[in-house]
């Protein structure tokens, strides 16, 4: 198994708060080579990310991603708490073809992987960027089970 992270090119990139969960994600790992699993976060070690991080249950097969904690800046963002929810509850149509695409991928390779752009969803609140990550955790070391996301939030206003 390879060591999996970001290429530097990318990390330079990282807003503050989701280099935050990065850096973190990189420290928990159990060894280079091996994810770190949930057994392995402490949320007492990061208290200026948890409102900016989620949880994913990876359940299956068949293959499904449901919310397991959200952030309270994700609930203010968002339409609403989504704790407990799948992504075919709260996603439809292009949306969600691409988001689940993106989660098989993180799933089968155990990769992280970053996105910026526009919200996918409708917001609340007027949001023009979002940071986001997808960090995957495996209680073994190697088979993804859960994924750690954190997004950060720009607004013009």
């Amino acid at each position: 198994m390879t060591e999996r992270r970001f290429p530097s090119s990318i990390e330079a990139k990282l807003g503050a708060t989701v280099k935050g969960a990065y850096d973190y994600w990189l420290l928990c790992r159990p060894a280079p080579d091996l994810l770190p699993g949930r057994q392995h976060i402490d949320p007492v070690e990061i208290p200026r990310l948890l409102a900016n991080i989620w949880l994913i249950d990876v359940e299956g097969p068949p293959r499904q991603y449901r919310y397991r904690l959200v952030g309270t800046a994700i609930v203010a963002a968002m339409r609403g708490d989504c704790t407990g929810k799948t992504l075919q509850e709260l996603m439809e149509g292009d949306t969600l073809a691409v988001v689940l695409e993106t989660m098989d991928r993180i799933a089968a390779t155990g990769e992280p992987d970053r996105r910026t752009g526009p919200p996918f969803v409708e917001t609340e609140k007027r949001i023009d960027r979002v940071e986001r990550i997808y960090l995957p955790l495996a209680s073994d070391g190697k088979t993804v089970d859960m994924m750690l996301g954190c997004a950060q939030y720009e607004s013009q206003f």
